[in-house]
């Protein structure tokens, strides 16, 4: 027997004319996945039919309950279940059944982004309000709102890099909700940006995805804001060890026991660390400004190399707590503020 059968109505519609009858005469491919037989009802999405609970969409769902409550008279009917049809794509209602009926579909170690999004997407829509409330979590692991988390080990083992696109990020923060989430993935693409045009600025979305414009405008407004800001930052540092003294073209080395062997850091090392944080040629957040063999170029000692890693530890610091600036709110705190407004908002509807 063929997986596609045409939806009917009851006996009594059907009997009310040919037209009717070929007005509802829809083909549903059934799902492999969830077609239970003991369901009764059926959501299709692109012509593809899911046969599940209406109990169980009910208890999850607030919108789905509202939905069930109202009723439609004119409802289609296929192997004798309610038909209700979406404008949602398959495969995001697809992965929001299969954690409702498969609970440890979505808690694998490995934080699947295309997984994720589609659950927030349709937790977001239907207020399946638990599903929200564990998604955010584990969206903050991939896009997080500290720099300890975002350094992490944890998150390195369970992010799969080559499926972690900031842009869906940046959707998903501005489309569903999560603030919080849309710093860090502002980042993520403007670095991807600057280190993929090797020299020339590239669109931040060149590749698979077509964000909206909305997003488009944040990515380029970030990266707008991002040399302003880094003129404060580097304000802020300025007299810093081992920034302190300039001589003859080099900053002099600050420990007295060493002034006469060590020559001390040349004034293009200053320069070229800034440079890389203006220009974002490497990921400042997580890798060294300066690197250990750059630092054994110049001769320094040991003192002067200590002065170095405290001073990119400030600076990472500080290019941590602008993120949120950059991307058009204040701070992290206000952020914070504002994401728990957002579920609150969410929660109460």
């Amino acid at each position: 027997m063929s997986d596609q059968r045409p939806i009917k109505r009851p006996r009594d519609d059907l009997e009310q004319g040919s037209a009717s009858s070929r007005s509802t005469q829809l083909a549903i491919k059934k799902s492999r996945d969830l077609w239970l037989h003991d369901g009764n009802i059926i959501l299709v999405c692109e012509s593809t039919g899911f046969r599940v609970h209406q109990s169980v969409l009910t208890l999850h769902s607030l919108v789905f309950k509202d939905m069930f409550a109202v009723g439609n008279p004119d409802e289609d009917k296929f192997e004798d279940c309610t038909v209700v049809t979406l404008p949602d794509a398959a495969d995001d209602i697809l992965h929001v059944l299969k954690a409702l009926y498969f609970r440890d579909y979505a808690n694998e170690d490995r934080l699947d982004l295309e997984v994720l999004a589609s659950l927030l997407r349709m937790a977001t829509k239907y207020m399946f309000s638990s599903f929200r409330k564990e998604i955010i979590p584990r969206l903050q692991i991939l896009f997080p709102d500290t720099h300890d988390t975002y350094i992490s080990l944890e998150r390195f083992n369970r992010t799969p890099v080559a499926k972690l696109d900031p842009k869906v990020g940046i959707e998903l923060g501005l489309t569903c909700g999560v603030p919080i989430i849309i710093p860090a993935a502002l980042y993520m693409c403007a670095l991807r940006t600057f280190m993929g045009g090797k020299g020339r600025l590239l669109s931040p979305f060149d590749n698979t995805t077509s964000p909206s414009h909305v997003a488009q405008i944040r990515c380029l407004r970030f990266m707008s804001n991002w040399s302003d800001l880094m003129d404060d930052v580097f304000s802020s540092l300025e007299g810093e060890a081992p920034w302190e003294t300039l001589e003859v073209g080099y900053w002099k080395c600050l420990n007295s026991k060493d002034a006469g062997e060590c020559p001390g850091l040349p004034l293009e090392a200053k320069r070229e660390m800034e440079t890389k944080c203006r220009r974002l040629t490497t990921n400042v957040l997580k890798r060294d400004i300066m690197s250990a063999d750059t630092m054994e170029e110049y001769g320094i000692c040991s003192f002067c190399k200590a002065g170095v890693l405290a001073y990119q530890g400030e600076l990472r610091k500080k290019i941590w707590d602008i993120l949120p600036k950059a991307a058009g709110y204040s701070d992290w705190d206000a952020l914070r503020t504002e994401q728990r407004r957002q579920d609150a908002l969410r929660e109460g509807s």
